[in-house]
C-alpha cells in the first residue's frame, strides 16, 4: 500500500490566536502563521471581515519567508474595508520549510459594534503557498473567530 506525498506533506495557514474576546473600541492582532514541510516559495491570503464591526488598521511582514536569513519581497499588502490581502515571495531560489509567521494584521472593533461573534475568514481561492516553480501546494487553513464583548475599554 502506498500514499501520496501530499498525506505526509501537511502544510498550513492559520490565523492565531485563533478565538479571542475583545471589547468595543479595542485594538487586536492577529498573526498568520504557516507551517509547512513542503518547500514554500511564495505566500498569499485574501482575509474578509464584517466592515460594520472591524476596521483593519495595519498589516505588517512577518519572519517566515526570511527564516534563514535570505530576502524576500513584499507584492502585495492592501487593507480594504471588508478585506486584506497579502503576498509575500522569496527573491532566492531556495524555498524554505517550517512554521513561522507570515503576516500580522491589527484590527480595531468599531465603538457601535454589535455584541457577537464574528469570522475573519481566509477566502480559500486566494489563500496560496507555492514553490519555486509556481506550483500550488495543497494547504489547510484555519480561520479565527473574535467575540465583541457588551462593554467598553476604558480610555
Amino acid at each position: 500500500m502506498s500514499y501520496s506525498s501530499a498525506y505526509h506533506r501537511l502544510s498550513y495557514m492559520r490565523m492565531l490566536p485563533a478565538t479571542q474576546n475583545v471589547s468595543r473600541g479595542q485594538s487586536f492582532t492577529i498573526d498568520i502563521e504557516v507551517s509547512s514541510s513542503t518547500p514554500v516559495h511564495a505566500a498569499q491570503y485574501n482575509i474578509t471581515f464584517d466592515p460594520s464591526v472591524f476596521t483593519a488598521i495595519s498589516q505588517t511582514k512577518g519572519a517566515f519567508l526570511t527564516s534563514d536569513g535570505s530576502p524576500s519581497l513584499v507584492v502585495a499588502n492592501n487593507i480594504s474595508t471588508s478585506y486584506a490581502t497579502y503576498g509575500e515571495t522569496r527573491t532566492v531560489t531556495t524555498d524554505i520549510t517550517g512554521n513561522g509567521t507570515l503576516a500580522t494584521l491589527t484590527f480595531r472593533v468599531r465603538d457601535n459594534a454589535t455584541p457577537g461573534i464574528y469570522t475573519l475568514a481566509f477566502k480559500p481561492d486566494n489563500t496560496i503557498l507555492a514553490d519555486t516553480d509556481t506550483e500550488t501546494i495543497s494547504i489547510s487553513i484555519s480561520n479565527a473567530a473574535v467575540t465583541v464583548m457588551n462593554n467598553t475599554p476604558p480610555r
